[in-house]
């Protein structure tokens, strides 16, 4: 299936050549099988009887393959719209406005290096990961877990001395 935009061009590019062809009313030369402009000096095109219908219809041509364009642009900038409303809508954003402004509402984002939202050193790839503007969420409103204080409250915990406790038998944190 051919890319919308290419569609769009090419009906601008035949819109143009079709608006090129000579203007009817046109008469002919049966005689020489020839088609003249209504000034009778402007040569049209030799003729036969299959190509007549098309010299005739080029004008509509033109007219119909601008709106042709023209309506391919508007249902190509409203089926973007529409997906893009359905998936905020399918992740419980009410507003394009609520949407997240790094990730634009999908919770992930595009990262420059391996390292993505944890920063520092890493590989030299793009890559993939949670957004660390809304963690997830994809709403600018509604923030996920801030996965960098996680990770930091985890190796503080890992730090820490972990105890079977004597009251209740849990594994318990801090000085037994």
């Amino acid at each position: 299936m051919a890319d919308t935009t290419d569609l769009i061009r090419r009906a601008r590019e035949l819109a143009k050549l079709a608006e090129k062809a000579t203007p009817g009313p046109w008469f002919e030369d049966p005689f020489r099988m020839e088609i003249y402009g209504k000034d009778h000096t402007a040569w049209v095109a030799k003729t036969t009887d299959w190509d007549r219908p098309l010299l005739i219809a080029a004008p509509e041509m033109a007219r119909l393959l601008g709106q042709l364009a023209d309506e391919l642009e508007r249902l190509s900038g409203d089926w973007r719209d529409r997906c893009y409303q359905e998936m905020l809508a399918a992740r419980g954003i009410d507003s394009p406005d609520d949407a997240c402004l790094r990730c634009k509402g999908t919770g992930v984002r595009l990262y420059p290096d391996t390292t993505t939202w944890r920063g520092g050193v890493g590989g030299q790839i793009v890559t993939k990961g949670v957004c660390d503007e809304c963690w997830g969420s994809g709403d600018r409103n509604v923030k996920w877990a801030d996965l960098r204080k996680l990770e930091a409250e985890l190796a503080r915990l890992k730090g820490s001395t972990f105890y079977e406790c004597p009251n209740c038998g849990a594994t318990c944190m801090g000085k037994g």
